[in-house]
């Protein structure tokens, strides 16, 4: 796909048809189909237009052009944009399609003769602008082919198959490959309208394979996709056709949310709020904690044709859209945003300098300069769609490059050489209790051994270290009449893509000691942002001494006053959005360092949860017994729905369905009747001890939801009916 036609998927308003006289019927017909994208159609009527009727028409022979553009005929697009050249009518914008154009065709040291030619018609833009001020940057790309290994995965289609993104353990992705007879077909490409599929993933060389339909409820007539899932909540934010009056034959595109359940089932969609009728937004992406959605627009007041724009979390809502800005926003396209588990973020423009069509880049932070992935990742066509897994070292991304297979195909990726980084930790000294800066402090770097590798007197507060990856390290603080401070140093999180570690250190006056932790995912063991943290004295009543809400790393840490030999008893309670949250009470002995690291009293890794989630497979419930045709609560079945109350009071906000199953041996009748008794049961005894007894209700489902083959009249042991004799506790709201 190119440029406009990714974006959107062939939804973007196009480039004005110009007009200087009066139009002939072909030039009239021409127009028509091009504002309408329907390409190939143009193309007939254009050729006719410049090769037979007026050879010089400018405005034809620049949209026949861009309709060979558009359709991936750069040997035509050439030919035709090369007579624009020529053309005294020619604009700017002619010449860096034309520069792109022989890009695409590996004539780039024409190329980077009309960059000196734009560079006079318009010295202001941004895009010739980073040309000019590396002039060997070309040549630095093509060179840098190396770097990765790339393999088409195996499930690729004929059709356009692109944008992948993860999808719990799969791959989900836009294709218009064929599942049922076609009813309708794209104008712009001749190509079904595209859909969702998910693949699964191969645990052993990470191939895609079985690729199926996802849940109908998100098809639509038109297009679906690109995608991001957030994880944490189980939302599917996708990207889609409005269904809002079509504008010269072209639709706007829009986001939409959709709740998915542990089923991989669509149980409710509603749109994005900033969504809008006159611009398009797309191209969803989500930053690890899910508290920032960044999208792509073409919405008035940007810097180019598509921009990267990011909101914020304001409880159930989003902030107002902000442009990312002029370094990472070009005059040319920006889309495809993808960040990845550290928020380091990676898309793909035409805008910074590149080597054909869109390129992907990284961007560490909205104040560095894009960085090229380089030519053994990038062609001379559309590289698009990238995603990293949490190594930094392997993923997929889309092309529609030479040798695929289809219109897009999809490549999966592994790093094989680092990006040469110099591995550094950055921090600052801070006042534990105000977070202001100490300016003067001493900070060393030490080896397991406490042997001093680097030292360093602040005189504003920051120090730097060069360390290594998978090496362990000291980071120590010093400062007269203040706490010295050791921290133990996380290299976990660097890699080529992330060579930058930010530790701060934080000395008290007059304190001895420091309490630390890390709050963690269960699930994938990375560091959870935004965690509340929580630690009570229950030697001083439950009087609560610290509250923390983590950063990016997921840490928490506080000097202490503290003293070698000292019992200290803790009530800590962590809780994250998307997460099971726990409390428990620890007694510490303070050790000879007087550092008491939460974790090795307390498991502070946190249950991933959503709507659909059954806590009776999430914590250690036993199966609850009734005796024989009753419903009364034994007490052992007491004992585990006890769990279910201290979760529920855990965490306030979960509303839960207790159903209750039976086996299919009895009538079908009385087993519904009797799980509808015992499951009211069951509620109510966990209603009568818990502040709000609407958050739990009862169902009986008798023998309708059977987990195996053991239906009426089939022959199972014991053992095969017992799973179906079960209570679920799921969540129904969150």
């Amino acid at each position: 796909m190119k440029k406009t036609s990714i974006f959107l998927l062939g939804c973007l308003s196009v480039l004005p048809t110009l007009t200087f006289a009066q139009l002939t019927y072909r030039e009239e017909k021409a127009n028509e189909y091009f504002n309408k994208q329907a390409y190939p159609q143009a193309i007939e009527q254009y050729r006719y237009v410049v090769d037979k009727e007026d050879k010089g028409n400018y405005g034809s022979l620049r949209n026949l052009a861009l309709s060979y553009m558009y359709t991936h005929d750069y040997v035509n697009a050439q030919k035709y944009m090369g007579r624009v050249m020529k053309n005294e009518n020619k604009k700017p914008e002619d010449v860096y399609n034309y520069i792109s154009i022989l890009k695409s065709n590996k004539k780039y040291e024409e190329a980077e003769k009309y960059i000196s030619v734009y560079n006079q018609m318009d010295k202001n833009d941004s895009r010739i602008k980073r040309h000019i001020q590396n002039p060997n940057i070309i040549k630095e790309i093509l060179e840098d082919k190396d770097r990765f290994n790339v393999t088409a995965i195996a499930d690729n289609s004929e059709k356009a198959d692109f944008g992948p993104a993860y999808f719990k353990d799969k791959i989900m992705f836009s294709s218009s490959r064929v599942t049922r007879p076609v009813r309708k077909v794209h104008d712009r490409d001749a190509l079904p309208y595209l859909n969702l599929f998910v693949a699964d993933r191969s645990s052993t060389d990470g191939d895609l394979r079985e690729a199926k339909l996802f849940d109908k409820e998100v098809h639509t007539d038109y297009h679906e996709g690109p995608v991001v899932f957030d994880h944490k909540t189980n939302k599917l934010y996708y990207t889609r056709n409005n269904n809002l009056e079509e504008k010269k034959g072209v639709k706007k595109l829009e986001i939409m949310v959709a709740d998915i359940n542990q089923e991989n089932e669509v149980t409710n969609t509603y749109p994005f709020q900033y969504n809008e009728a006159s611009y398009s937004v797309g191209h969803p992406a989500l930053s690890p904690d899910g508290n920032t959605l960044y999208f792509v627009s073409d919405k008035p007041g940007g810097k180019g044709g598509t921009d990267i724009y990011k909101c914020t979390k304001d409880g159930e809502a989003w902030t107002a859209p902000e442009n990312l800005g002029e370094n990472i926003n070009t005059e040319g396209d920006e889309m495809f945003p993808f960040v990845d588990s550290l928020g380091d973020m990676f898309i793909a423009s035409d805008g910074h300098p590149g080597i054909g069509g869109l390129d992907i880049f990284y961007v560490r932070n909205a104040d560095a300069e894009p960085i090229n992935l380089g030519a053994s990742l990038n062609s001379n066509l559309d590289d698009f769609g990238f995603i990293v897994d949490r190594s930094g070292k392997n993923g997929y991304f889309s092309s529609n490059r030479v040798g695929g297979k289809g219109n897009d195909d999809i490549y999966k990726f592994k790093l094989l050489k680092d990006f040469a980084p110099t591995y550094m930790v950055k921090g600052a000294v801070l006042e534990g209790q105000t977070n202001d800066t100490i300016d003067v402090a001493e900070v060393l770097l030490k080896n397991p051994n406490g042997e001093v590798l680097d030292s360093v007197q602040t005189t504003d507060g920051s120090f730097e270290f060069e360390i290594e990856p998978d090496q362990s390290y000291f980071i120590v603080g010093k400062k007269p009449k203040y706490s010295e401070v050791v921290d133990l140093l996380d290299t976990d999180e660097l890699s080529p893509l992330h060579p930058v570690l930010q530790h701060d250190l934080h000395l008290v006056k007059g304190a001895g000691g420091l309490i630390k932790g890390k709050v963690l995912s269960k699930e994938y063991e990375t560091p959870i942002e935004g965690a509340s943290v929580r630690i009570y004295d229950m030697n001083d009543g439950g009087k609560q001494l610290y509250s923390f809400t983590t950063p990016a790393n997921g840490q928490f840490r506080t000097p202490a006053k503290l003293e070698a030999g000292q019992v200290l008893k803790y009530k800590v309670d962590v809780g994250a959005p998307g997460y099971l949250g726990k409390s428990e009470t620890v007694e510490i002995t303070v050790p000879e360092d007087q550092i008491v690291d939460i974790n090795s009293y307390l498991d502070l890794k946190l249950q991933k949860i959503g709507v659909g989630t059954d806590l009776a497979k999430i914590i250690e419930i036993n199966p609850i017994y009734f005796d024989l045709n009753k419903h009364d609560i034994r007490p052992d079945a007491a004992l585990e729905l006890d769990k279910i109350v201290k979760v529920m009071r855990e965490n306030p906000n979960i509303v839960i369905e207790l159903g209750s199953h039976t086996d299919a041996r009895g009538s079908d009748g009385y087993n519904f009747a009797l799980s509808g008794r015992r499951a009211r049961s069951s509620a109510k005894y966990i209603k009568e001890r818990i502040d709000d007894a609407n958050r739990i209700y009862g169902k009986g489902y008798g023998e309708t939801r059977l987990v195996n083959k053991c239906k009426n009249g089939v022959k199972c042991s014991e053992e095969e009916h017992q799973l179906n004799r079960r209570t679920e506790f799921k969540i129904v709201r969150m």
